[in-house]
């Protein structure tokens, strides 16, 4: 019979390890995202056209709009 303890180690470890996981993952989706908008704000500054992913819509409103 498998021991409650060696089942609570088991566990405690894949526990940790997901959370590490996410972690790193979590903190490479940010670092990307302030890349991202580095990246815009020196665009910007050179006067250079990057289109919004969302859309110009999302940005500015539409001359024909009703």
């Amino acid at each position: 019979m498998v021991s409650l303890r060696g089942v609570d180690a088991v566990v405690w470890v894949f526990l940790v390890l997901q959370l590490a996981f996410q972690t790193v993952k979590d903190m490479t989706f940010v670092a990307a995202r302030y890349r991202f908008r580095a990246f815009q704000a020196l665009a910007r500054k050179r006067e250079w056209a990057i289109p919004d992913p969302a859309g110009p819509r999302a940005t500015a409103p539409s001359l024909f709009a009703a």
